[in-house]
Parts: C-alpha cells; structure tokens; sequence
C-alpha cells in the first residue's frame, strides 16, 4: 500500500523530466524508478493514474504539448507504418502470411503478464521494452527476437 504522500511527489519527478537540464533529468529519472519500485507501483499505474484523473481536454492539451515539442515525428512515422499494414491487409508484408503487431503492442503485451514471467530479470527486460518501444528507441534484432519470444510463449497472437 502506498502513503498518501506518494502521488505528489511522483508527480513532482515526472514534471522534473522537463527540465531542459539533461543532468537533472537524469536524477529525476532514477528518483522515479525508485519511488516507483519503493511503493510497489508499475508504470501501468501511472498510466492508469493518467487515465483515471485527467479529463479528455486535459489529453488532449498533453498530446498538443507533445506534438510542440517534437515528438510529432514519431506520431507521423506510426501513421505510415499503419497505412502501409492497411494497404498489405496487416501483413506488413504483401503476402498474406504470419505477421506480429508493431513492437510497442507486443512489449506492452509481455508487460501485462508480468505475472506469468520466469524472474524480475525478464519483468525488468518488459518494464524496458516498453519503455523502448514507446520512444522508438532502436532495438538490436536479438533483443526484439527474446521479446517476440516472450511474446509468443504467452499467448500472443501471430
């Protein structure tokens, strides 16, 4: 159980990764991923936190801010990508054969059954996927290939 204190100070270290000062960020940071590990939250609840709290005028001025700073570019890219899995009937491919959702879904996937994971090792490799794919952080092909397998082995769909 968290103490009631808790929300705001997260909150405070989630507004601090806006500062323009990438050390202070950095502190930030792992202040974050501690407090979160400390009261036994999940970044799931901090999504969930999100959901259940702002308005949708409130999403909607988040995802303009977003866009300000940037970060349209990779909303663009995944408006492509998804066009171009319409136009190959979502095989990515052309052919109709066996295909996987785009990264970000099977790491969030994997992350929901963390429960269902052999050790913190592998719920920790999740927690970071996520976080990867979420920033489209580049991701070596063996890695994707343990994450798919993840996947796969706990009931994702191909």
């Amino acid at each position: 159980m968290t103490s009631p204190d808790v929300k705001p100070k997260l909150a405070k270290l989630l507004r601090m990764l806006d500062t323009p000062s990438e050390s202070e960020r950095r502190i930030a940071w792992g202040k974050l991923v501690s407090g979160l590990k400390q009261n036994g939250l999940s970044w799931v609840d901090v999504g969930d936190a999100f959901e259940q709290n702002l308005t949708e005028a409130e999403v909607i001025e988040l995802a303009e801010h977003a866009e300000a700073r940037g970060r349209a570019d990779g909303v663009e890219a995944g408006i492509k990508i998804g066009m171009v899995r319409a136009a190959n009937n979502g095989s990515g491919n052309g052919h109709g054969g066996l295909a996987l959702p785009p990264p970000v879904q099977i790491a969030e996937y994997v992350q929901s059954r963390r429960a269902l994971l052999k050790d913190d090792s592998q719920r920790r490799f999740a927690d970071e996927m996520v976080s990867k794919t979420r920033r489209r952080v580049y991701i070596a092909p063996g890695t994707l290939g343990f994450l798919i397998s993840l996947y796969v082995k706990h009931g994702g769909r191909v």
